[in-house]
């Protein structure tokens, strides 16, 4: 094509004259040759152990920037102050080996359509679950102790609430 442009003068894009040329060309450098003997493949369980255990509990790496107090950035890009790492307590329930590096990857409770690396998840303090309260729906005293009805943050439907002891 730059030899018609050279020899015309002018912009030259009829590029399907020379399909048939590339092809040819390309195709006599391409030599592929099969591999002569197959290798067996890597064992899958190595020395290595995971470095988490099932039941154990953990914060997970959050997708989107949140603030100090849990409302998503306007920007997708993470800042100094932004919080790198999810507020709410997960355990893990399933354990999944991959062949290739990382070894292991990470299922949490309550997120089915996610798996974490072992860099992308952090050790818990406490080792009980914890959910984002939306909002308290109400409260009610019984046996002289108060119980609040909650909406939880990631709750399916709009009412779903429990009854939650005051800690004091």
């Amino acid at each position: 094509m730059n030899d018609k442009e050279v020899k015309t003068g002018k912009r030259y894009n009829e590029w399907t004259d020379i399909i048939d040329t590339v092809r040819e060309q390309l195709n006599k450098i391409r030599r592929i040759d099969p591999p002569k003997e197959t290798k067996d493949e890597s064992p899958l369980f190595n020395e290595e152990i995971s470095k988490y255990h099932i039941g154990q509990a953990m914060h997970y790496k959050l997708m989107k920037a949140k603030d100090a107090l849990g409302h998503n950035q306007n920007t997708n890009q993470f800042r100094e102050g932004d919080m790198r790492f999810s507020k709410e307590t997960r355990t893990i329930q399933n354990i999944f080996v991959m062949r290739d590096l990382p070894r292991y990857r990470y299922q949490l409770k309550g997120m089915p359509q996610v798996s974490w690396y072992e860099e992308e998840l952090m050790p818990a303090k406490t080792q009980q679950e914890t959910y984002i309260v939306k909002a308290i729906v109400g409260k009610k005293r019984m046996n002289n102790q108060i119980y609040y009805k909650v909406w939880w943050e990631k709750a399916k439907k709009k009412m779903q609430h429990g009854r939650v002891r005051r800690i004091s």
